[in-house]
């Protein structure tokens, strides 16, 4: 927790409270009606400073130390989760939200919280999936698998006098649920990665509302129960129980199904009632992106040995760009020491260009094995790779090609 936690308010012979730092003219709205409830004394001493001016670094002053310590000890790069930060955190550590309770109406909370920690800079966070406190219900505990697997650290948790909440604790149909979104999730990662490497590089947010890429469109201001993975991928949640369809909003722009690549026609920013059955969850690819992905496994070991694959969305201009960073995934500082692998892509109405910008890891071969196009205006009867013809199939306006080439070389995907 890295909080200065204790049982006993203020000290066993309590806190003096004739002092102005225990008993401040003015209390915010605090839990147990002093600055001493469950902690000690304002008063108390950090060395040169009083727990009254320091209370809230606390955390994030716990988890710096604990960061050095562990790069020094492991020499690896360290993982540390807490639940007391501060803005300044996310260089550190991630944030979990604390003691949520198995409510629809926490689950829905639990987005804004996300989003709040990402202007913080904070994007590994997440709530405890589930709920902490409280039983669960099967379908709660389904859709909140739904909704946790697009945290930026997604984790099942609960205290132990409540009843179990792992997926294996539920129905068949539950089950195949949560697996089904959990390996979405680890398809995905390739993507969330390089987000949160944008994040350490540029300090962009990884979780983002919709405000942030439609700033023109009032709609988006107030809406906190739907948000973005980066700029690319819309994630629009069941946050009701019994719920069997979800109103989504989308901004006016290209818009595609996640799972079918059908467009979304709208003709100006609107919401739109869409199917959302108990193993479903509404997921939509913005057009003008190109999402990198992986064939997903069980272990991130495992799925880091599987193809890659691209998620091509042609925008409104028939264009689309996208990057790939990826290195050992455990090394400490690589970037600025340069080892990592960094692509970009480049796709218009008829072409992919692939161009490695930076290549300075070779442990894993990185084969991209399959595109798929998103909105082609065309039926095409040719594909090839560097003008060599390439198997493909095509649906609808869907393209699906289907080759062997590794991303540590440019090349490029043509059809017509």
């Amino acid at each position: 927790m890295n909080e200065i936690s204790s049982f006993v308010d203020g000290s066993i012979h309590g806190c003096d409270k004739t002092s102005r730092y225990n008993s401040p003219p003015y209390l915010p709205d605090v839990v147990g009606g002093s600055l001493y409830s469950h902690t000690i004394c304002p008063t108390a001493r950090h060395k040169n400073f009083l727990n009254y001016d320091v209370h809230n670094l606390y955390g994030l002053a716990e988890t710096a130390a604990s960061f050095r310590l562990l790069k020094e000890v492991r020499g690896k790069r360290p993982f540390i989760i807490s639940r007391s930060t501060f803005p300044g955190q996310g260089h550190y550590g991630g944030h979990w939200s604390g003691d949520n309770f198995a409510t629809f109406y926490d689950m829905y909370k639990s987005i804004s919280a996300m989003l709040h920690a990402n202007m913080y800079g904070i994007p590994v966070s997440g709530s405890d999936i589930c709920g902490f406190h409280q039983n669960r219900s099967q379908e709660l505990c389904t859709r909140w698998h739904q909704l946790g697997a697009f945290y930026g650290f997604s984790r099942n948790h609960n205290s132990d006098d409540c009843l179990p909440q792992d997926p294996g604790q539920f129905d068949a149909k539950s089950i195949a649920s949560t697996r089904k979104i959990l390996l979405v999730r680890y398809s995905l990662l390739p993507y969330l990665y390089t987000l949160m490497w944008r994040s350490h590089v540029f300090g962009e947010t990884v979780t983002r509302p919709l405000f942030f890429e439609f700033p023109d469109d009032q709609m988006t201001y107030h809406l906190d129960t739907q948000f973005l993975w980066g700029s690319g991928l819309m994630i629009s949640p069941v946050l009701t129980k019994g719920a069997r369809t979800v109103k989504v909003y989308f901004p006016m722009d290209m818009w595609y199904d996640f799972y079918s690549g059908q467009k979304v026609i709208i003709k100006s920013g609107q919401f739109l009632p869409l199917p959302a059955e108990f193993d479903h969850i509404n997921l939509h690819i913005r057009g003008g992106n190109i999402l990198p992905m992986q064939e997903p496994a069980v272990t991130t070991t495992i799925s880091r040995k599987k193809p890659f694959w691209l998620l091509v969305s042609l925008g409104l201009n028939q264009t689309a760009n996208g990057q790939l960073f990826w290195d050992d995934g455990d090394s400490i500082d690589t970037y600025e020491q340069g080892n990592y692998n960094l692509i970009s892509f480049i796709a218009s109405k008829s072409s992919l260009i692939a161009d490695p910008e930076h290549v300075n890891y070779h442990a894993e071969p990185m084969m991209l094995g399959n595109v798929t196009v998103f909105g082609l205006s065309f039926t095409p009867t040719k594909v090839a790779l560097d003008g060599k013809p390439i198997k493909f199939s095509f649906t609808k306006t869907v393209l699906y090609i289907y080759l062997k080439v590794s991303f540590t070389k440019a090349f490029k995907i043509t059809w017509q």
